[in-house]
């Protein structure tokens, strides 16, 4: 079917490729509030501050969650064990140890690198809830371990600590891991330094943080429950935290109820971070909200950013506490990079735990768990545990290709190849790669990507990717193309730049005008901007299969050059590991390479077999200057010094050839040296001939030398005679 000529935007040439990465969410599983709707998580949905009939002493679910392999983690106060909810069902995690006081087990939750839990016992005894710890193991044992710091060193501690940060590190190894946690009373933060043995975690150290001011006044006025506040570590490795001060190794959210919450207490418009530099603690502005206090870090893509509750400043739930189970990623100087609204939870009198669970280095997962014990009837929300999983990922995002080296334009199509002349960019280089085989069967008419006007001011660099070409035979001088019609018989018109990692495979082109080649009609140019620009060229691992032949339509006056890769060459050109099975007519300068050969043409490992009529015909080329670097040529005609010539087809230059890396696998194509890369399966052109008394060499059907044949069908080289032949031993 004939094709015609259409204009293709550059957007639908190709597939984009990466330019940068952006965060992006995706919620795996929500316990929320949507449109009115509140679906606490099943079996804790009476509130943490709620008896229950038969428990009337007894909370129905913990304050504090944290998330771990797609679930969250919490304390069931009646049953005295660590349940964990999937999105779907309940299960027990833990059973914990028995309860040696009137308090609870556990309400301290935190994960380690490791998959290691830890937990605290006996809370809310001040004492017991800091010293006595549990860490559940990843073979669900429960080791058992004591604080050896005294008591006496941590000043400024007061009470009890209800939550902890995610431990960097592994609890169970020599060197630990490493969490911070609040505690009652204090304007202080409490560092726990968890070591172990190897297997098993063996003991635990704290140390006080210097006093946070503004935790510090909340502590001395006693109107917050600071020991609920969420700090987390700055660094994602102990030996980065151990560095300095490494109790004040931390960030903290900062917030308050409300404005008027707290006599003497100003209200933080954003919300804010405290952040110790260089000893002295200070403010984070615009992190977050301004009511809640949990913070988390998540590392994406190399970066660190900041998880913190968030909720829109225009928001108009925000002052009914939206921010508890909302979140915001920011950057360290504040800056919002992206946030998850998933729930319409409004009730503020709860807790909140965020954690993050690192997948990978662009990948990680972020839980947030919210506990209440009140309602909220406007907004549907009833008392219970909520929680939501949201999977971020920093994956490299798609970006437009724009024909620079780094984002080239991608070739997969014939429409794409007969557009790319729209794509090339004047007084400028542009590149492509081609990333599927591509048949152009049936295209008649074809404009060529540079030159095609007769301007040169192009520079165009192609990497077919080890790609074919096939079928390529446009007509020359379509009617109605106009000024596009300049050496629309070859594949890239003017070869100014670069071509590599292609080939060409059963051209057939007639030409009646202009310089001709099946790669290139031309090859040089230059264009003036500021100064003159000359493109070096070259090409490398290209290989060129067909038939070209010039009528010369206007005899005596169009006597242009005729070459099977390239016609006419007027700069200085390389060729590496390439080679051209080509016919080529003419009645003027012919040859297997390059008809016209103005400059110097390098050639590294490269062979032509070629049948070439014209005057004069030559296997390589006619003119200029040719450095013949491992250079072979079948048939007859003309070679450059340098160049060996066998006659078609000669064993021994076929074995010269394969001897050179690219073609070493012994892979053939038309009973000629093909590359490694190639799939010759299904391209052969065999001619059956009588077999020489010369020994026969063996290749399977992939082309690739058999030493010693099974039973099977063969492709079998006696001399130059290649036939297909049935073994049978």
């Amino acid at each position: 079917m004939k094709k015609t000529l259409r204009s293709l935007a550059i957007a639908a040439l190709a597939l984009p490729l990466v330019a940068s990465a952006e965060i992006t969410m995706t919620t795996v599983w929500m316990n929320g509030v949507v449109d009115g709707v509140a679906t606490p998580i099943p079996g804790l949905d009476a509130g943490w501050n709620k008896p229950t009939p038969t428990h009337q002493s007894t909370s129905t679910c913990s304050r504090f969650g944290i998330g771990k392999d797609g679930k969250i983690l919490t304390t069931n106060h009646i049953t005295n064990t660590i349940v964990a909810w999937d999105g779907k069902s309940m299960s027990t995690f833990a059973q914990l140890p028995a309860v040696t006081t009137e308090k609870w087990n556990g309400t301290v939750l935190a994960t380690d690198d490791a998959g290691n839990v830890v937990f605290n016992f006996n809370f809310t005894d001040p004492n017991t809830s800091l010293q006595n710890w549990g860490v559940i193991g990843k073979d669900g044992a429960i080791t058992e371990v004591t604080l050896s710091t005294p008591m006496s060193e941590l000043t400024g501690h007061t009470g009890r600590i209800d939550i902890i940060s995610h431990i960097v590190g592994d609890v169970t190894s020599e060197k630990g891991g490493i969490g911070y946690s609040t505690n009652k009373g204090s304007g202080q933060v409490v560092m726990f330094h968890f070591k172990g043995n190897g297997s098993k975690v063996t003991s635990v150290t704290a140390k006080m943080s210097q006093e946070v001011p503004y935790l510090k006044d909340l502590s001395d006025k006693a109107k917050y429950q600071t020991e609920t506040w969420q700090p987390s570590p700055k660094f994602n490795t102990v030996d980065q935290l151990l560095q300095g001060n490494p109790e004040d190794n931390f960030h903290l959210g900062l917030g308050v109820l409300s404005p008027n919450a707290m006599d003497g207490m100003p209200s933080i418009a954003g919300g804010s971070l405290a952040n110790f530099e260089n000893g002295y603690a200070a403010l984070l502005q615009n992190v977050g909200n301004r009511f809640y206090t949990s913070t988390a870090l998540v590392y994406l893509g190399g970066e660190k950013y900041i998880v913190r509750n968030y909720a829109p400043a225009d928001d108009e739930l925000l002052t009914a506490w939206k921010g508890v189970m909302n979140f915001g990623i920011f950057k360290e100087d504040g800056t919002l990079v992206a946030s998850w609204q998933g729930s319409q939870y409004t009730n503020g009198f709860g807790s909140e735990t965020i954690t993050v669970e690192t997948i990978d280095e662009n990948n990680a997962n972020i839980y947030i768990y919210v506990a209440t014990g009140t309602e909220d009837k406007a907004s549907g929300t009833i008392g219970g545990a909520y929680a939501a999983m949201v999977k971020v990922s920093t994956e490299p995002v798609a970006a437009e290709p724009d024909g620079t080296k780094e984002h080239p334009y991608e070739i997969a199509t014939a429409d794409d190849l007969c557009n790319m002349w729209s794509l090339m960019k004047p007084k400028a280089q542009t590149y492509f790669v081609q990333t599927a085989d591509i048949d152009m069967a049936g295209i008649e008419e074809y404009v060529a990507p540079n030159g095609n006007s007769g301007i040169f001011d192009c520079a165009i660099h192609y990497d077919g990717q080890n790609h074919v070409i096939k079928n390529f035979a446009p007509k020359d001088r379509v009617a109605g193309i106009g000024d596009k019609a300049y050496y629309c018989t070859s594949v890239f018109g003017v070869a100014q730049g670069t071509i590599k990692n292609l080939g060409i495979i059963d051209a057939n082109i007639t030409v009646t005008k202009f310089e001709a080649g099946i790669l290139a009609a031309f090859l040089g140019g230059t264009w003036a901007n500021t100064e003159t620009i000359q493109i070096p060229s070259s090409m490398e691992n290209v290989f060129v299969i067909g038939k070209i032949k010039h009528t010369h339509e206007n005899d005596g006056t169009d006597q242009k050059p005729t070459g099977g890769m390239i016609g006419q060459v007027a700069a200085d050109i390389t060729l590496t590991n390439c080679y051209a099975q080509v016919e080529v007519e003419a009645k003027y300068n012919a040859a297997g390479i390059v008809a016209t050969l103005g400059n110097t043409m390098t050639l590294n490992n490269c062979y032509v077999s070629a049948t070439v009529k014209g005057k004069p015909a030559n296997l390589v080329a006619n003119g200029g200057t040719v450095v013949a670097n491992n250079v072979v040529a079948f048939g007859e005609g003309e070679v450059p010094a340098g160049v060996t010539r066998y006659a078609a087809g000669a064993a021994d230059g076929i074995q010269a050839v394969q001897a050179w890396s690219a073609f070493n696998q012994g892979k053939l194509i038309n009973g000629l040296p093909a590359f490694n890369w190639q799939d010759v399966s299904g391209i052969y052109d065999i001619a059956v001939d009588e077999a020489d008394n010369a020994p026969a060499v063996y290749y399977n059907l992939q082309g690739v030398q058999v030493a010693n044949p099974e039973n099977g069908v063969y492709i079998v080289r006696r001399g130059n005679k290649v036939s297909k032949e049935l073994i049978r031993r």
